[in-house]
């Protein structure tokens, strides 16, 4: 067990081995407790190893002969080897509920959470929950794992956008709070799309059924359909999409279909981590553009849009400017 509680924390589990760790976490209130005190605590605990290695080994000197053991020195010790020799405490002793008692000195806030998966403006990040289900965050979101993920349901909370494919348990379901409305789902792969600043929500279903709940509504949908949950009217809106336009970004394609230039600029500075700079005004009544980016770099993606709307762009370290020019055509 001792094993498995470490790659649990670490977000290595596979689908038989997240199983085991549920019937281990069920049979008594303490294991659950435990546990999550430990993966609550690996984020943030990094400057208190010191501390915690002193409690560690004032915990075997009360179990153990002082002749069979060293005491361990401070320099260059690695968190995650402490946390592991916790577990081993735990699991395999009994002891180890002093390590726990000295970390729950902090607030129950800490415990709310027991990880946070996220990614800033120009990054996209791949990751494992514990259940096995794997996520895709795209750029400038946040995934908070929420501390009961085995204690009747899974859970988490978005903030957006990412792409899930979730492994099936009847018995849990899982559940993702984005902004006013909540995704449950068994087991099937689908995004879910909640920025702060979007007028809307949106989840897009690639397989199986989703139940998308909000503002005492609920819709059901299947692969190619898709509910948008519109903030000002608080409506749920179902209808189909373009799986390239919804997912594409997961293999880098940028699809457009329509959007006026402020939006496909707007898009541009998360997807690439810049600030983009530029006269609405000169920009306020261009036509909506169409068009699929490959691969490309923000210099070949600026560079068609330039020939198409007839502007100039600058691009220094992560700021670019753009500027009309009247001599092109656009």
């Amino acid at each position: 067990m001792e094993e498995i509680i470490y790659k649990y924390i670490n977000g290595e589990l596979s689908e038989g081995e997240w199983k085991k760790l549920q019937g281990w976490l069920e049979e008594h209130p303490e294991n659950k407790r435990a546990v999550f005190r430990l993966l609550a605590y690996s984020q943030n605990i990094a400057e208190e190893t010191d501390h915690i290695r002193e409690v560690i080994w004032n915990e075997l000197n009360a179990n153990f002969s002082q002749d069979k053991i060293k005491k361990p020195k401070s320099k260059g010790i690695q968190l995650w080897p402490l946390l592991r020799i916790a577990a081993v405490l735990l699991v395999v002793t009994g002891i180890g509920f002093a390590l726990f008692q000295s970390m729950n000195s902090k607030t129950n806030k800490d415990l709310v959470m027991s990880k946070v998966e996220s990614t800033s403006p120009g990054q996209k990040k791949r990751a494992t929950l514990p259940d096995g289900s794997k996520v895709v965050l795209n750029a400038g979101s946040k995934l908070m794992v929420h501390e009961f993920f085995v204690d009747g349901k899974r859970e988490v909370t978005l903030e957006g956008e990412a792409f899930f494919d979730v492994v099936r348990d009847e018995s849990k379901p899982f559940i993702i709070k984005a902004g006013a409305i909540e995704v449950e789902v068994l087991g099937t792969s689908f995004g879910v799309k909640s920025y702060q600043d979007d007028a809307g929500v949106a989840v897009s279903v690639a397989s199986g059924k989703v139940k998308v709940s909000g503002n005492d509504q609920h819709e059901i949908i299947e692969p190619g359909e898709r509910v948008n949950y519109e903030k000002g009217t608080g409506m749920l809106m179902r209808d189909t999409f373009d799986q390239e336009k919804a997912f594409g970004w997961m293999s880098n394609l940028l699809v457009f279909s329509g959007e006026r230039l402020p939006e496909v600029f707007k898009l541009l500075a998360l997807y690439y981590g810049v600030d983009i700079s530029y006269d609405k005004a000169e920009f306020s009544n261009n036509k909506g553009f169409s068009g699929k980016f490959n691969n490309a770099n923000l210099k070949e993606v600026l560079e068609g849009l330039s020939y198409i709307y007839g502007f100039d762009y600058q691009i220094k370290d992560n700021a670019v400017k753009i500027k009309k020019n009247p001599k092109r055509n656009g």
